[in-house]
């Protein structure tokens, strides 16, 4: 996604990473170390900016999303994409379809409603995707019929797979 973003030309991005950390970026971006532990810091690196991504490990603090989120709208973020990669939300209702999965990942826009209700003038974008796709394509014959290694591929009626909402 970076990538991308930057190959467009369009586009100032600022990347914020762990104050320890020793990733590499490419080159066009411009990086913040954040500590995130601090709302203050993370408000700083944010303030001026329009729109925020969030792409957290699933090993991050559980607080950490709502910190960020909180931290974006003090500083005056207008767009937040949440860490949410899932089923699109209902157009009826704005919800996660109930799924044992998928529905823990609602807290994500959640934490944005949550600032929206304190009365920050922010909006988000839940970016909906396939179930893990790339990853079940790997995972062998009973993840979507694919078995790569033998190069076969099993059929499946896609109603008795997923469910509707």
């Amino acid at each position: 996604m970076l990538k991308s973003l930057l190959a467009t030309g369009k586009h100032d991005v600022t990347v914020l990473t762990r104050s320890e950390s020793t990733a590499t970026f490419p080159s066009g971006a411009t990086i913040t170390k954040v500590d995130y532990t601090s709302p203050a810091n993370i408000t700083s690196a944010l303030r001026g900016h329009d729109f925020l991504i969030i792409t957290l490990s699933v090993s991050s603090p559980p607080d950490l999303h709502s910190r960020i989120v909180n931290a974006a709208a003090e500083a005056g973020v207008k767009y937040i994409m949440p860490n949410y990669y899932g089923y699109a939300l209902s157009e009826r209702t704005g919800s996660v379809p109930s799924d044992p999965i998928l529905g823990g990942f609602e807290k994500y826009i959640n934490d944005v409603r949550e600032v929206q209700q304190k009365g920050h003038d922010v909006k988000y974008v839940a970016m909906s995707c396939g179930f893990w796709y790339e990853f079940s394509l790997g995972m062998g014959e009973p993840w979507f019929g694919f078995d790569v290694q033998n190069r076969k591929v099993s059929h499946y009626n896609h109603l008795s797979l997923f469910r509707t909402w």
